[in-house]
């Protein structure tokens, strides 16, 4: 895990200790499934999740979650992925200093995707728009896998 202008860049499995990031938070993990290495193959018509656990520091007004990727220099923003933070997190909102927050998107990896690799940053604001949170992942978009497991 690398922390590089207040995002989070996963570069192993292994970023699952408790680090401080950004403001307000500490984390506890991230997850990816499925994933078992770094850059994580996601496979085109399969569902995938992101799952974010972490500790609030401070009461936070809960704001936006969004994913753009970086991909050939260029910011591209998914906006099939983003909404409100609250309709993600496991504890009602707003987020309360101290209590622990798991932060879960998961959806089927769109078949019209090039198969490529390219890096995802998901941010999740506050309502003020600051960041609370910014990670990084490098992943694989792959071709759909047979049904017939050949």
């Amino acid at each position: 895990m690398v922390i590089t202008h207040r995002c989070t860049r996963f570069l192993s499995t292994r970023a699952r200790s408790h680090v401080k990031n950004a403001r307000d938070i500490s984390l506890i993990s991230v997850m990816i499934t499925p994933c078992d290495s770094i850059p994580c193959t996601l496979f085109k018509g399969e569902m995938a999740s992101l799952d974010i656990s972490f500790t609030a520091n401070a009461d936070i007004g809960a704001g936006v979650a969004s994913a753009h990727a970086l991909y050939g220099g260029f910011h591209v923003r998914f906006p099939h992925l983003e909404g409100n933070v609250c309709d993600f997190v496991d504890r009602s909102c707003p987020i309360v200093a101290g209590s622990i927050y798991t932060f879960t998107f998961a959806k089927v990896v769109d078949k019209q995707l090039p198969s490529t690799t390219l890096s995802i940053r998901w941010e999740l604001r506050d309502s003020e728009g600051n960041n609370f949170i910014c990670i990084e992942l490098p992943l694989q978009i792959g071709e759909p896998r047979s049904s017939f497991g050949y």
